[in-house]
């Protein structure tokens, strides 16, 4: 159970982060906006826990751990990096932001300057910012409840999209703590071949 609350929590900081930076900027995020986010990143964890048991009936489980434990540490690493571009001020205007500027600066999911996040927004933004829920459930899917993981991933995502939203409204200083992803996908690689 503890692995699958660190998976949950870890694939949902991005998007958490990204709505406390959207809710700086006074861009409103509505409930079937978070709902869409929520379901998008369910049906991307879903894709990626039924390859992980295809990839564990190929591969040996004590290779598949050492594997699993790689990818997860390179892409907690990679989610620090992230957070480190983010601290020297990486940012664009959202007219001209392609997909790594919304990775890189969740505001820039506005595309059209409504101040607030479309469906279809959303569920681009979810989509980008599943990418590592794509690889991370590969990773480390094979030996985790299924059941557990979707239902987690849907009730945290869209929930962490409204409270984040709500956080960055009321308070225009929030501290950024999107390493804790990375470091959460990291402990998550260490349990794995411990």
């Amino acid at each position: 159970m503890i692995s699958e609350l660190i998976l949950i929590v870890a694939v949902t900081v991005d998007i958490f982060i990204m709505s406390i930076s959207c809710g700086t900027d006074c861009i409103r995020i509505p409930i079937k906006s978070a709902i869409s986010i929520g379901i998008v990143g369910t049906v991307i964890m879903a894709i990626s826990l039924y390859f992980s048991d295809v990839v564990s009936s190929i591969i040996s489980f004590k290779v598949g751990s050492v594997i699993c434990c790689a990818v997860l540490c390179a892409m907690g690493g990679m989610n620090i990096i992230k957070w480190i571009l983010e601290k020297h001020k990486y940012r664009k205007s959202t007219k001209d932001a392609s997909m790594l500027d919304v990775f890189i600066c969740g505001s820039c999911a506005d595309c059209d300057n409504s101040k607030e996040i479309s469906v279809k927004e959303a569920i681009a933004v979810s989509t980008l910012m599943s990418l590592d829920t794509l690889i991370c459930g590969v990773a480390s899917g094979s030996s985790l409840n299924v059941y557990v993981v979707l239902i987690g991933t849907f009730i945290f995502q869209s929930i962490s999209v409204l409270v984040g939203c709500l956080i960055g409204r009321k308070f225009s200083k929030v501290p950024d703590i999107s390493f804790m992803g990375g470091i959460l996908l990291i402990v998550l690689g260490i349990f794995k071949v411990i």
